[in-house]
């Protein structure tokens, strides 16, 4: 039966094969166990239906869709405000990223793709290090992207955040105390400085003021505002390279950015700086 099966010549039977050794032998089982216990630990779930999607879109409480219309937003498939109302254009965005991510375009987002859109936006997150920052002394609250910039002290009327490593971006949150002639007279001044290229928008309205300003080498965006008697805002600079992350994180230190009682005081001056200082020595 064998010879008939496995037609080989007699020498060939006459030197039966060598078996495998030992540790071998033990080696491959242990390979074929891993991989059935990898395949047990990974099972095969598979995807919802639109119906299902819906249910379990449905379970979401507010903080959930807020979360989703945030991530969207964050890659560009949303613009809207974040009101956690799933209307047409939260709808267009999802159709939007499940096009650009290879999935059916429905609309409705299944428990694995928001799980995976979540994933993404937190992974982001994680690269620009964006974390909430509360300066008691300038009294600023804002959330700042910390793997770029990192805190170097403070110079009237600035605190400053200086780059980290090669980012090239720089912060400066602006705390002084002052009236509408001190945020008119900082707006002027600010114009005259190597970190606003003359080429951008220059917005004054009111008790606020917006400057922004871009070269071949430099972007910047600058906003002030008056509260509560003191003159709060802040500066953005960065290279041209950094546009892409810039265009992320900018709407979130908007968006985040919350004064409260308490501003940078004056007399407290870098040691070693005169006494006349004023608020321009904090970019000299």
């Amino acid at each position: 039966y064998i010879s008939q099966v496995f037609p080989v010549g007699a020498d060939a039977l006459s030197e039966p094969a060598q078996p495998l050794a030992a540790d071998s032998a033990e080696e491959v089982a242990e390979e074929v166990v891993a991989s059935i216990e990898a395949e047990a630990a990974e099972p095969v779930v598979p995807e919802e239906t639109l119906q299902q999607a819906r249910q379990s879109e449905a379970q979401l409480d507010r903080a959930g869709r807020d979360a989703l219309q945030i991530a969207l937003q964050w890659f560009g498939f949303y613009n809207s405000g974040i009101d956690g109302a799933f209307g047409p254009g939260t709808r267009a965005g999802m159709r939007a990223w499940q096009d650009a991510r290879g999935f059916e375009a429905t609309g409705v987002l299944t428990s694995r793709q928001r799980a995976q859109l979540l994933g993404e936006y937190q992974s982001e997150l994680a690269a620009l290090g964006m974390q909430t920052v509360r300066d008691e002394r300038a009294g600023v609250e804002i959330d700042l992207p910390l793997a770029m910039v990192g805190f170097t002290g403070y110079n009237f009327p600035f605190a400053q955040y200086d780059p980290v490593g090669d980012s090239g971006v720089q912060v400066l949150l602006i705390s002084q105390p002052g009236d509408r002639n001190t945020l008119f007279g900082l707006y002027e001044i600010m114009q005259t400085l190597e970190i606003v290229p003359l080429e951008g928008e220059r917005e004054r309205q009111g008790d606020r003021f917006v400057l922004t300003g871009q070269s071949e080498t430099l972007r910047s965006h600058t906003e002030a505002r008056l509260t509560g008697g003191a003159v709060k805002g802040f500066t953005l600079v960065w290279p041209p390279e950094r546009d892409e992350q810039i265009a992320r994180v900018l709407p979130m230190m908007q968006q985040s950015f919350s004064p409260f009682p308490g501003a940078l005081d004056p007399a407290a001056v870098p040691e070693g700086v005169g006494e006349d200082v004023d608020m321009v020595s904090g970019l000299e």
